[in-house]
């Protein structure tokens, strides 16, 4: 008789095939509470319902108090109600991915739930239950033997995901990204094909470098110099300017002096000079009951028929018609038409930004493009918005990253009620005005360090959607590709960690010469304990910082 029994390492563990043809699990190490808990996550088990299997309490009633809840959202922001079900969808299509790849390949799956926590409702068919939890921050689905530190029945061994082979455990772990990945290239295909978009490209890259002028101010350099809307600026003083963003970083040092400047214009390049005279933007951060004609973030151009470009300061301006009838010029939105209200000023306040050139930023227009370029274009702008997706990533989790992103936390009252105190009107019903002279991201700016978290998505994703519809598919879009890749990171309880496991498992197989080996995935606590530790505390502060400090659209 041949002994095939293999025995384990020091860097893993094999087992002789059973009678029933399965491979037989390593001993199951003894692991304190800690360690079943980080076993637990890295096994994707981090669901396990604290009901167990003693049903649901009044199920019905928690089922109906969510539908009402529900309900309740859409009746007061339908497009609130949209978002949180776009949102749903998204990450029940990801554990879809996982449960049928592991349905396919013969594994047992016992859960399917959205949330985590106490159980809302569930109801059992076959061998799985599938139902809500409390907690919204997910879903999962509780497949037996993820890793050789679970202890499974016999009986149930054989159809494990331990026990699977290779290709099989691959196939389920990037499943629920593979999900997402799919959704993104159908709302890209969709948004390029259907609804268009500026320039015809989702790329942001792409986009920030076809950006043109939109309106030119009065008084300014750039209307001595002849610019007009259309124009776009290629150089000044012989610095490139390929984005609108680069305007600032480039002219401030170069504040009062007049230098040259490449401009485009219907494709020709012309040369000239820009005086970089020091102007102003003033913006409506607030208004009073007798000023409802003027919105938030109104431009204002002219008071009383006198440009608002040339003034560093507006309380001397503003204290002379407060309380009194006065025409406003203003702009609002991305348009650049010029409108004028006689409206009783009463507590207006306004915010300003320091300006060298004079020039407004215009989106490319938008253009849809054909079935056929659509369909070639979409697998290219999907490898951008990856792309995005990993600087993003890589930039978010960098040493200065995480300091700036636990600086936003840190300050979030702070810097909402600093920003919150220049958009009420002042206690003494006053007008006023303040110079914004700090480039740090207040509410209402976009850090581009800042993570939103489900709450953010909703109040954003709802706010943007209310003004623009089509904007959700390009959202949509984004998200899916960003969940798809950070749910690919290399480590557990990521599906990334799950692949590279799968992998080293692989390389030792083929090393050794064994049908199976299992790595020792009980070494790797400790990184599941650091990342388990670090995915919590991001989920509570990007929450606390949206509710803290929501950011305006």
């Amino acid at each position: 008789m041949t002994d095939t029994t293999e025995r384990p390492d020091e860097q893993g563990a094999a087992a002789p095939a059973d009678p029933s043809g399965a491979i037989v699990a390593p001993p199951k190490k003894e692991l304190g509470a800690a360690g079943r808990v980080a076993a637990g996550v890295s096994a994707k088990g981090f669901g396990v319902d604290p009901d167990a299997d003693d049903g649901v309490p009044h199920a019905g009633l928690r089922l109906a108090g969510l539908v009402a809840t529900l309900v309740a959202v859409g009746v007061l922001n339908r497009w609130m109600l949209v978002v949180i079900l776009g949102l749903v969808t998204m990450i029940t299509l990801h554990e879809f991915g996982h449960y049928y790849m592991a349905k396919r390949a013969g594994m047992k799956v016992t859960e399917f739930f959205l949330g985590f926590g106490p159980k809302i409702w569930s109801t059992r068919r076959g061998e799985t239950e599938y139902g809500i939890k409390l907690i919204p921050a997910g879903a999962y689905v509780k497949i037996p033997g993820m890793t050789n530190l679970e202890e499974i029945a016999p009986e149930d061994e054989a159809r494990t995901y331990r026990q699977k082979n290779f290709r099989q455990r691959v196939g389920v772990a990037v499943a629920g990204s593979t999900m997402h990945f799919i959704l993104a290239l159908v709302l890209i295909f969709v948004a390029l094909a259907a609804v268009g978009q500026p320039g015809g490209t989702m790329d942001p890259t792409v986009r920030a470098e076809q950006w043109r002028i939109s309106a030119v101010t009065d008084g300014t350099g750039a209307k001595a110099a002849r610019l007009r809307k259309g124009d776009r600026i290629l150089s000044i003083d012989g610095k490139a300017i390929p984005t609108f963003d680069a305007l600032r970083s480039v002219t401030k040092p170069l504040k009062g002096k007049t230098v040259p400047m490449v401009f485009e214009r219907a494709g020709k390049r012309i040369a000239t000079t820009v005086h970089l005279k020091p102007f102003y933007s003033w913006s409506v951060q607030s208004v009073g009951k007798g000023t409802s004609t003027l919105q938030p973030y109104d431009q204002i151009t002219k008071i009383n028929g006198t440009p608002t470009s040339t003034f560093r300061d507006l309380d001397e301006q503003l204290a002379a018609i407060d309380g009194k009838r006065a025409t406003i010029t203003y702009e609002r939105g991305a348009s650049s038409t010029p409108h004028a209200a006689t409206v009783t000023v009463d507590a207006l306040t306004l915010s300003g930004h320091e300006g060298y050139v004079g020039i407004g930023q215009d989106e490319p227009p938008v253009e849809r493009l054909g079935v056929g370029q659509s369909l070639v274009e979409t697998p290219k702008q999907f490898a951008s918005l990856v792309q995005v997706s990993l600087q993003g990533l890589g930039k978010f989790f960098s040493p200065g990253g995480i300091s700036d992103f636990a600086g936003q936390v840190g300050h979030a009252r702070k810097d909402h009620s600093a920003v919150a105190a220049s958009t009420v009107a002042n206690k003494d019903g006053r007008s006023s005005s303040h110079l914004e002279t700090s480039s740090e991201a207040g509410v209402g700016s976009v850090n581009p360090n800042r993570v939103m978290s489900i709450v953010g998505l909703v109040h954003v994703g709802s706010a943007s959607a209310a003004v623009d519809p089509a904007g959700l598919i390009t959202l949509f879009a984004v998200i899916n590709i960003f969940i798809g890749v950070f749910n690919l990171a290399p480590l557990l309880p990521f599906d990334g960690g799950h692949v590279v496991l799968a992998v080293y498992e692989k390389i030792q197989e083929v090393r050794l010469r064994r049908r199976r080996y299992f790595a020792d995935v009980g070494r790797l606590l400790p990184v599941v304990y650091a990342v388990t530790l670090l995915l919590v505390l991001l989920f509570v502060s990007t929450i606390y910082l949206d509710l803290a400090n929501p950011l305006s659209v």
